[in-house]
């Protein structure tokens, strides 16, 4: 699952693709596609850092939140016990 990190924090912080979608001024269906990988659903650059301000996470876990390959690397692995969680 490509977007497992953001997931994990949409859960533990109680927000809904709905909501995300609403920050980043989509459709709920466009939200679906774009957190399921549908082709041609690719986040924007504007859409991810609008995510990361709303869920009041660092501009560092861009890379965790929204992996290039959809597999996350050691690295980023490592970089999430530095993200600080707040809910």
């Amino acid at each position: 699952m490509k977007y497992k990190a953001l997931r994990n924090v949409m859960h533990a912080k109680e927000v809904t693709q709905k909501e995300l979608a609403k920050v980043i001024g989509v459709a709920p269906s466009t939200m679906s596609f774009k957190m399921n990988v549908k082709e041609g659903s690719e986040f924007t650059v504007a859409e991810m850092y609008k995510i990361l301000d709303y869920l009041d996470l660092p501009d560092n876990a861009l890379h965790v939140m929204f992996p290039r390959d959809g597999e996350r690397s050691r690295e980023a692995v490592r970089s999430m016990t530095s993200i600080k969680m707040v809910k």
